[in-house]
């Protein structure tokens, strides 16, 4: 009822509209969901609003928005982060490995439903061409899933209190080559 009555004083505010379509999403109100998108689609292509870049991901059919969105999105975190980048100067240092380095990094590596549905791709993965670490940045919970996901990984992280400078430089120093 706020998004709406947001949207009613002030038709192109884009992040209320967003968070109608996210909130219509989990609250299963498809009546005028489709209606909803196609708007936000409008008005992500004619303004320079920023969104959150997880609405469009559940927005079939649009791709030109999902596109749209994750350029700014990334764009937003790129010039935030501009500073920090250039303070630390931090350069990948490529070259022949035996294993590919790949980092995750997620606020969910304790009991919740993405642990449950990648636990055996992590574990199953072919440790002999794949290095993988967990860095994680969600609530130091221990629990099953944890101790699991500690086992999954070759090095596993835990930075819920480390800033964004400690975290770029705890994946520079494990020499990471992709970052999910």
């Amino acid at each position: 009822r706020c998004y709406r009555e947001a949207l009613r004083f002030r038709p192109d505010f884009l992040a209320a509209l967003d968070d109608l379509v996210r909130e219509s999403q989990y609250l299963c109100e498809w009546g005028e969901l489709r209606e909803l998108q196609q708007r936000l689609a409008h008005g992500v292509a004619n303004s320079a609003q920023p969104i959150s870049p997880f609405t469009p991901v559940a927005t079939p059919g649009l791709g030109s928005m999902q596109l749209a969105v994750s350029r700014r999105s990334s764009e937003a975190v790129e010039h935030s982060l501009k500073p920090t980048r250039a303070r630390m100067n931090l350069r990948h240092v490529g070259g022949e490995r035996k294993q590919l380095r790949i980092a995750y990094l997620s606020g969910d590596f304790h009991e919740n439903a993405m642990p449950y549905l990648m636990a055996t791709w992590f574990e199953q993965r072919d440790r002999e061409s794949v290095w993988a670490a967990a860095y994680s940045y969600g609530p130091n919970a221990d629990g099953p899933m944890r101790r699991r996901l500690h086992g999954a990984f070759d090095a596993f992280h835990d930075l819920h209190n480390a800033s964004t400078a400690a975290i770029a430089q705890r994946i520079h120093d494990d020499r990471i080559d992709i970052a999910v």
